[in-house]
């Protein structure tokens, strides 16, 4: 009699598979992704929705803002008119370019590190929208400041006053490029925020071509401007540089 071996199946092992995704050369958990990408949406959403309000609420001030940031003319009547500097609408276009750049800085943060969880999202969010004030808010300070030194307090706050305009309109237009955010992965979200910085680029050469005006009008030596733009403007974006970059 031959004994024929007894061949044992053994169950297959019951695993879990979690899917990945690549991000910057770096290995995130495809819940940890999603979870970034959905909060992203409900902010990018309430953007939108601030942004739709002021349209329908105040389409003639968004139509004035743009036009104040090609002519010198609009926006120096705009700066005479204490009721639209100081208005509701103002205070609202401020926020919502507060916001748009948090989602950039945001989105910026995630792609270099992982960001999970809705607390973590929410805390890297907040903090991003707080250093985008405090860095306003201070340069604010310091503009005026300067503006005190030298006597020339009249012009400070009308430049002070187009910057407001420049970041107004950045903040308008920027909103239906940040809303494809949260549905882009890899090379594409890359594009958009590269559009995104490149559209602030050009905004601000808008705003440093304005304060040379300013400049040139009052007769300030340019050793003043390349002075106040080194120190002003050019100094803070290296000092982020270096932060980011760390």
């Amino acid at each position: 009699i031959v004994e024929t071996p007894k061949v044992e199946i053994s169950k297959p092992l019951r695993t879990e598979s979690t899917t990945y995704i690549a991000k910057d050369q770096k290995i995130l958990p495809t819940s940890s992704f999603q979870d970034s990408k959905l909060f992203l949406l409900i902010i990018v959403l309430f953007s939108l929705g601030l942004l739709g309000y002021m349209r329908i609420k105040s389409s003639r001030f968004l139509k004035t803002i743009f036009k104040g940031l090609f002519s010198h003319h609009e926006s120096h009547k705009l700066f005479t008119t204490v009721n639209i500097r100081n208005s509701m609408h103002s205070v609202m276009l401020d926020l919502l370019f507060s916001i748009n750049m948090g989602i950039l800085i945001y989105e910026i943060t995630a792609m270099m590190m992982s960001v999970r969880g809705y607390i973590f999202s929410l805390a890297v969010f907040a903090g991003s929208v707080a250093a985008v004030a405090f860095y306003f808010l201070t340069k604010n300070f310091l503009y005026r400041l300067v503006g005190f030194i030298f006597s020339t307090k009249e012009d400070t706050n009308e430049y002070l006053f187009f910057v407001g305009i420049v970041t107004k309109t950045y903040g308008i237009i920027i909103t239906p490029i940040l809303v494809i955010l949260p549905f882009t992965t890899g090379s594409a979200t890359y594009i958009t925020i590269a559009i995104a910085i490149a559209l602030y680029a050009f905004l601000y050469l808008i705003q440093l071509f304005r304060a040379l005006k300013i400049i040139l009008k009052k007769a300030i030596s340019l050793f003043y401007y390349i002075l106040y733009l080194c120190t002003l403007e050019i100094l803070p974006f290296i000092i982020a540089y270096r932060i980011l970059n760390k």
